[in-house]
């Protein structure tokens, strides 16, 4: 077998190798942490979670009566803003925290916290566990 064979060879596998790497590397970027008791509300904390960049961790910290508050928030955030990008979702003492990035824009970001504001307001009055209002 010639060299010039023998090195088209070793090229090949290696352009496999290097092929499956980028593979592993990008389930890894999208791998998350959706909450086990998500149940119904799978698909829309999935789509919460692909909104954290990477460099936050893909985890959202509260109970399962938060969710839907969660989603809602998202949808909403998502009509003003449909490229923004969440730092944090964190339920604590029965408040709702939940962070974004900066927009860049000041009328957007201000509508942006108004939503959330909103939404706090709502987990303030909804266990957290069972969703009921309290």
């Amino acid at each position: 077998m010639s060299q010039k064979t023998e090195l088209k060879k070793i090229r090949a596998a290696q352009s496999k190798v290097n092929q499956k790497l980028l593979e592993l590397i990008q389930e890894m970027r999208d791998s998350f942490n959706v909450p086990e008791d998500a149940d119904e509300y799978y698909d829309g904390l999935r789509t919460i979670l692909n909104r954290i960049p990477d460099k936050y961790g893909k985890s959202i910290y509260c109970g399962k009566g938060w969710y839907p508050l969660i989603i809602s928030c998202d949808e909403e955030l998502t009509s003003i803003y449909p490229d923004y990008k969440i730092i944090l979702i964190l339920g604590s003492r029965g408040y709702l925290n939940y962070y974004f990035e900066h927009p860049g824009n000041d009328i957007l970001y201000k509508e942006m916290s108004n939503v959330v504001r909103h939404h706090k307001t709502l987990a303030s009055i909804t266990d957290q566990f069972t969703g009921e209002f309290i």
